[in-house]
């Protein structure tokens, strides 16, 4: 690429974001637009060698190409990096109707960076309600996915999918999502490096799967009618479980390098499996598996 072009193309593109910036179209933060096109400059390199025997007309051609790219990096960043938007996430409603058949819902909730929370406390003839933030453009609009079918129904709310930019993971999204109290719940939730407060006190839960990366995750039980299953795999994460004394617990835990406190509140070992002080007799019983790598997992009573 000639120098002619290579500071024609820097020059045009600089001073049109620069331009854009002044004139309130972006904002600041357009600057990762440019990080992430510096492989522009690799192409015109190869067209004005490709082009180089072709003389005059070669070099008119790949200065049109650079003002092409240039013109096409500014749309980039006018579509993504719009002005008003730094710093501020974006929100999406979640609200999501509940039919009078549903008894029993199978919820699938994935979760990456931020925080989440998630309780009881959505209003009659609601399913779920809640805010789900997320950042334009390193993160996409969350989905939320609904499917009833007689007393079943399966509730699915996911993060979009977007590109990477400079700065994206470091940046923090808040979910805040409450569930009626009224059908049996199974849930899928994965989590990713997050720090999540699932209170599930309200709710009615038959079985519980819980995956999470570097998280730091407290679960919250209630008493219930029926008995629970659940299963956790924590990895590099601080895990705490809250749990009513008026029902048995047994936890088989297959553990790594962790820290956890089940003999200071009660448990009883066998093997690999500790369980609580008359868990054989209990009314209620929750069965938990908990895969731990590096991490600590405790547990907590309430009531």
């Amino acid at each position: 690429m000639s120098s002619r072009v290579f500071w024609g193309f820097v020059l045009v593109l600089i001073g049109g974001i620069l331009l854009a910036v002044n004139l309130g179209l972006v904002t600041w933060a357009v600057w990762s637009a440019l990080w992430r096109a510096w492989p522009v400059l690799l192409v015109l390199w190869g067209a004005s060698i490709l082009l180089r025997p072709a003389g005059r007309v070669g070099a008119v051609i790949v200065g049109l190409l650079a003002v092409a790219a240039a013109a096409g990096v500014l749309i980039y960043a006018y579509y993504y990096y719009p002005a008003g938007t730094a710093g501020r996430p974006a929100e999406q409603v979640l609200s999501v109707e509940l039919p009078p058949e549903v008894e029993r819902v199978a919820l699938d909730l994935e979760f990456g960076a931020g925080r989440l929370e998630l309780a009881a406390g959505a209003p009659e003839g609601k399913l779920a309600v809640g805010s789900l933030q997320y950042r334009p453009p390193g993160m996409g609009q969350p989905t939320v996915a609904f499917s009833a079918f007689g007393t079943e129904a399966e509730l699915a709310v996911t993060p979009g999918r977007g590109i990477w930019t400079p700065g994206g993971a470091s940046t923090t999204v808040r979910w805040t999502l409450a569930l009626s109290p009224l059908p049996v719940y199974v849930m899928d939730i994965d989590l990713g490096a997050c720090e999540a407060r699932l209170d599930l006190s309200g709710l009615k839960v038959a079985v519980l799967d819980l995956k999470t990366g570097a998280s730091s995750v407290t679960v919250t039980f209630g008493e219930q009618d029926l008995d629970l299953t659940g299963s956790l795999d924590v990895g590099v994460s601080s895990a705490l479980l809250r749990l009513p004394r008026a029902v048995g617990v047994k936890i088989a835990l297959s553990s790594g390098l962790t820290s956890h406190n089940l003999a200071q509140t009660g448990f009883v070992r066998d093997g690999d499996e500790w369980s609580s002080p008359g868990f054989p007799e209990a009314a209620t019983r929750f069965v938990f598996r908990v895969e731990a790598g590096v991490s600590t997992f405790n547990v907590e009573w309430t009531g």
